[in-house]
């Protein structure tokens, strides 16, 4: 991405000058911020507030991060935006949490909230190497190995090199699954 600033020494070729620095993830320190003082905020505190419990319980430390992503759905253009054509989504009030840390082992530990419904699974934090074995049907895991994996594929086509690193993970999501809400885009 360039910036629309042109370098004035070319003559007017409207060259961009310079790149813009890649964009910064929004990160909120409260709940407030995200949710205002709407209907919402007492419940999605509670909901976080149970995440981080599970955690602690599985895990014997509190989460380094939460990373909220929502559902969306497309007012035009469904299933073309990951081949490269224009959408027009909208975010949906239903979202998907990740509580997370890093740990010192070379395995991603995957905990669902609802543990009776999403078997935990523990695989090898082999960045680029991961192989997401979909031979028996795909399983709710896999869409986050994908994007584990993904991070480290857009890392080496960056140019950039970034070391894998074991990870707890707890994951929480009010998007209703196979509902074409993009429930598993919200974790990837």
């Amino acid at each position: 991405v360039t910036t629309a600033a042109t370098n004035s020494n070319n003559n007017n070729n409207n060259v961009p000058a310079t790149k813009s620095p890649p964009k910064a993830v929004p990160t909120f320190s409260t709940l407030r911020e995200i949710y205002g003082n709407s209907s919402q905020l007492q419940r999605q505190t509670l909901r976080y507030k149970n995440i981080c419990a599970r955690f602690r319980a599985l895990y014997n430390e509190e989460p380094e991060f939460i990373i909220r992503a929502p559902g969306r759905a497309n007012i035009i253009g469904e299933h073309i935006d990951y081949m490269g054509f224009s959408v027009m989504p909208f975010a949906l009030e239903n979202d998907t949490l990740i509580a997370g840390s890093t740990n010192a082992s070379n395995s991603v530990q995957l905990n669902h909230i609802d543990e009776n419904k999403f078997t935990p699974v523990t695989f090898d934090a082999e960045g680029k190497n991961l192989n997401v074995n979909v031979s028996n049907g795909v399983q709710w895991y896999n869409y986050f190995q994908c994007g584990y994996r993904g991070l480290f594929d857009e890392a080496d086509e960056q140019g950039q090199s970034v070391a894998p690193k074991g990870m707890n993970i707890v994951i929480n999501t009010t998007v209703p699954l196979g509902s074409g809400l993009s429930s598993s885009s919200s974790f990837v």
